[in-house]
Parts: structure tokens; sequence; C-alpha cells
């Protein structure tokens, strides 16, 4: 905390905080007599620093001493009161009050008249026969309000809402009532009022008489009534105070000795569950309105032509809702983004900083499946036909194994669509996003079916993907075939007296077929080992695609696992099928 905030807190504390003990001496005898063990409570309450001091904490940290001195603080606090620089504010807890705060403050501050009306609206929750706060009740106990300090509010501005927003505020009302006369209450006791309402209200529906005249204009059982009284039943209070003021001037006639209370209660009930019921149902709207916005950005997404939509895309999609719903970005991506494992795929994914509707999550798996396809195969039909053309000058390893080519395979994705990756590298995503589009949009019922064609992708009997090079159709034997096309009718001669063609035949062939490794021959991968500087690029039709091999020389050469291919058990197979029909009839 620097010097000027420290400054600004001690400058909004009350006077006596600031004193020092000389001072706070000649302070407490000015305001009235204290014994020493009051003075010395005194001090000791000061020395918290804290102009609403929890009670319970003071008696817990102050010592011993204090904690056998509960009479002397209370003792203490009523002098420090009168003389309106504090006071010991109670609290209802479980039908009884307790202390709760420690009140110090400047003399006839708004904080003090504030924690006063508080205090007094706590002690009219227990005993239901006194009547509601009145400036007249604080001046019986010579605490004279300053007008200054006193905003008015009417009785029809009160509703949830309001009395939410009023919070914190420290403000001190009066609220003129139709019924007669002008209540008291602050922006943190607004909502006792309704209680107390209910409450006085409650103990006239006691009285025999009363309920029954209530029983006929209400059209209404009073066992029904009974019942209901002891809710908070909207429909069921707002009926209620509307007969009461409706007949006002009847109930006074048929049942002598009504109090003011009953009406004031009823006013203030009926204007609160108005106000709420008007807020329900603009709330109501409110939400209809957002759900059909969130729908809106939804259905601009899925209108996306190429699937993907980036973060600045997304940005301006929702910056027109965020003008009228500040919060409207958080509930998208609570309500569209979020992953809820209940439900399976969450409406909009996000996959790389960017987003895509679930209904595309296949579609774009499959179409960049088969652009990929074509742009590798492209790509390593040209780098083939450098190995063989100049006799693996450039130290090319991406087809010195089965799994280093798989490997580069999966390196050139990662590169080229980051997005594509994210989903091989993450099943279970794009086998819901097959059962969804399928079962969902194609209306595909039968499971077998989606399960034979989810075999395409996935090793059968488990959500795991097949190899890359497998999805991509990229097989050495074809690269290599068409690879040979492009070199010299020379080149051709040489590899085919040499027996190279028929040797790297068979080993492709091999490959193809099989999971083993092998090797290229070893005129091809003289010095492999070695470390070399050179680099290459290829085009493609006319245009540079600046991508290399992840292996195309030793120096990318990494550790890698041996043979890849996994076994699973029967149990294993059963249990991620078990799995796969779940998604499929799971609700979306």
């Amino acid at each position: 905390m620097n010097e000027e905030s420290i400054k600004d807190e001690s400058s909004q504390l009350p006077a006596v905080f600031q004193m020092d003990l000389q001072k706070r001496e000649e302070f407490l005898s000015q305001v009235g007599s204290f014994t020493q063990e009051q003075r010395r409570i005194f001090h000791r309450i000061c020395d918290f620093f804290n102009p609403s001091l929890d009670y319970n904490r003071f008696v817990l940290h102050a010592g011993k001493d204090i904690l056998f001195a509960n009479n002397q603080i209370e003792i203490l606090m009523k002098k420090i009161k009168n003389a309106h620089y504090g006071l010991l504010k109670f609290r209802v807890v479980e039908g009884e009050l307790k202390p709760d705060k420690i009140i110090i403050s400047n003399r006839d501050s708004k904080e003090y008249y504030s924690n006063l009306v508080e205090d007094e609206i706590q002690r009219l929750l227990i005993d239901e026969s006194l009547s509601f706060l009145t400036l007249s009740d604080l001046e019986n106990q010579n605490q004279r309000v300053p007008f200054d300090l006193l905003e008015t509010i009417h009785p029809e501005s009160l509703s949830p809402q309001f009395i939410n927003d009023e919070k914190g505020k420290s403000s001190i009302y009066t609220i003129p009532l139709k019924t007669n006369g002008a209540l008291l209450a602050t922006s943190e006791s607004l909502e006792y009022l309704i209680i107390l309402s209910r409450n006085r209200i409650r103990s006239y529906l006691n009285n025999t008489s009363f309920i029954s005249i209530i029983s006929r204009y209400m059209d209404t059982k009073i066992s029904e009534i009974q019942k209901l009284q002891n809710t908070t039943d909207s429909k069921f209070w707002f009926n209620l105070s509307l007969k009461i003021l409706q007949n006002k001037e009847d109930l006074k006639l048929r049942l002598k000795h009504l109090e003011e209370t009953l009406f004031q209660s009823s006013e203030l009930i009926h204007h609160f569950l108005k106000n709420a019921g008007k807020e329900e149902e603009q709330k109501r709207e409110d939400n209809a309105a957002k759900e059909a916005a969130l729908d809106e950005v939804c259905m601009e997404i899925l209108k996306k032509e190429d699937f993907l939509v980036t973060d600045e895309e997304l940005k301006k999609l929702l910056d027109p809702y965020t003008k009228r719903w500040a919060n409207f970005k958080e509930y998208f991506y609570e309500s569209a983004v979020k992953v809820n494992n209940k439900i399976g795929l969450p409406l909009i994914l996000s996959v790389q900083n960017k987003y895509i509707h679930r209904d595309h999550v296949y579609p774009y798996f499959r179409s960049e499946l088969s652009m990929q396809s074509k742009e590798l195969k492209f790509h390593y039909i040209q780098l083939m036909e450098r190995m063989l053309r100049t006799g693996n000058k450039d130290r090319i390893t991406v087809f010195y194994t089965r799994d280093t080519f798989k490997e580069d395979v999966l390196e050139m994705i990662k590169k080229d669509t980051p997005v594509l990756a994210e989903f091989l590298s993450k099943p279970r995503i794009v086998s819901e996003g097959i059962v969804h589009y399928f079962k969902n949009l194609k209306r595909v019922r039968d499971v077998n079916k989606i399960k034979d064609f989810m075999n395409n992708f996935f090793d059968k009997g488990v959500i795991r993907f097949k190899d890359a090079d497998y999805l991509l159709n990229l097989y050495l034997l074809e690269i290599f075939e068409e690879a040979y096309k492009f070199l010299s009718w020379w080149k051709k001669l040489v590899l085919r007296l040499s027996g190279r063609k028929d040797s790297f035949k068979n080993q492709f062939s091999g490959l193809s077929e099989k999971e083993d490794n092998f090797q290229i021959p070893s005129a091809y991968r003289k010095e492999a080992k070695e470390p070399s500087r050179l680099g290459s690029r290829y085009t493609s039709n006319g245009k540079n695609r600046k991508k290399d091999s992840a292996q195309n020389h030793s120096s990318s050469k990494r550790k890698r696992q041996e043979s890849s291919q996994k076994l699973y058990s029967v149990k294993q197979r059963e249990k991620a099928w078990l799995e796969f029909e779940d998604a499929f009839h799971r609700k979306k």
C-alpha cells in the first residue's frame, strides 16, 4: 500500500481513531462519565482501526479480561450511542437478537444514523407487536436524523432489482405511504421491510375473525390460506395484499382495533410483488432475446463456407450484442462453447484459436483429409523423384522406414493445418462429430451402419485413428511409381539395370501391406547419419509451397518409438464400442 492510499484511508476513519491516547482520554471525558474499565475497552476497540468491528472477533482477540467484561462493552457502547458517536449493533440470528458490530463514527454522521436505523429494524424482526420504524420513533430516543441525510423513495419503486441495486449505497430512506405514515429504512435494510410486512400480515391471519373475512374476499378456503401463508408464493401474497387494500374501509368497520401496520404491510407487499412480476416478465423477454442472439451467432458460424471462424471474426459477430448485454461474450462461451460431457459435443468447438460448428466437424475433417491427401501426395512424389534422380544427394530420410514416413506426414499436417492436427490428436471429438452428423443431420438410425463407416477412419473396435498415411491414402508404392514416371529415360534405365527399381518396388510393396520397417538401398543411404545443411522447397502448380518434409535430411531425424501398432483386448474393444453406442443414443 503506497503512502497516498494510507493517507486516504486514514482520512476516511472517524476522528477518534486518529487521536493519541491523551486526546482520546480528553474525548471520553467530554462525551460522558466512563469507568477505568470502560475507558480501557474503548482504547482497545480503537486499536483495531475498524469503524465497523465484528463483535465476536473483538471479544476473541482483545484478551481474556475483555471476554469477562461483555456487559461493560454494552454499557460503554450505550453511552457512546447517547453521544451519537457509535453504537453496539445487533442482528437476529436463529430468532435471537445478538451483538454483531461495534460501530464507531463521527458525531451525527450518515454512517452513524444508517447503522442506527438498521439496528432498530433488526429489533422489529423479533417483536411482531411493534410498528414500522419512523422518524418520530427515533426522536423519542433523542435521535434526530438530519434532513439533509434523508432520501425519499416511494413504495411504487420497490422491487427485487431495486433492492439489490441499492445495496452498498449507505442511503437512509423515508418511504411515504398512501395508507398513512412514512417509514424509515436504509439501502441495506429494504429487504427486511418485505419480511416484516409478511410477518405482520401473518400475525393478523392468526385471528379467526380476520381470516374468515379474508377467505370470503379471496373466495378461498381458510385451510388453503393457512397453508399458503407460511410460503412466499407470489400469486397468493399479491392477491391477499390486494384484497386487504381494496377492502380497507370494510375491514375497519367489521373489525375494531385494526392497526395501520396491516395496511402499510399490504401496500409494501403489493407494490413489491407487482414490480417483481414485471421484472420476471422482462427477464423472460430478455433471456429469450439473448437466446435468439446466441442462435444468430451460431447460425453465422454455421454459414461459414470454409467452416472455420477466427477470433477476430468471432469478435465482430459478438460485438453488436455486447452493447446490449455486457456479459454476452461470457454467455456465449458458457452456453455454446463450454464442454459438457453429459450432452456430448458443444454447439461450437474451440480448436487452435478457431471456432467450428459441430455440424461441420465431420465435413471439415473429411474435406481437409481430401485436400491434404492431394497436396501431400504431390509433395512426396516430388520428394521421391528428387531422391531417385540425385541418388539421395540431399540425404532424405522421409522414406527410410514406415515410421519416419508416418511421422513426417503428421508433421506436415501440423504445419499446414493445425486444426486437422488437433482433431487427429483427439479421436473422440471426431467420432462424436461423425455420430452427430449421421444421426442428427442425415437421420441414420442404424448404429451398425455408422460403426461400419467409422471403420474407414478408426482401428476396428477402438476409438483410435488409423495411421495418418492410411487416412490420407498415401501409399509408398504408388508414390514411387508416380515419381518414377518423371525420371529421364537414362535414369530409368540405370535403375532397371542395377536392379534398384525392383528392390524399391519390393520394399515399398511390403510397406503398403505390412507394418514392418524397411531400409532404402545402401546407395541412397550413404552418409545418411552425417549432418547436412541442405534443404529443399518444392513447387506445386507454379507456386512456392514453402514446405519442407520434417525429415528430408538427417539433421531432422528424431528419436521415435518402435512399431506403433497397439493390440487391444476383447474387453477393451467392447468397452470402446459401448461408449460409442452411448454417444449415439445420447440426447443432444
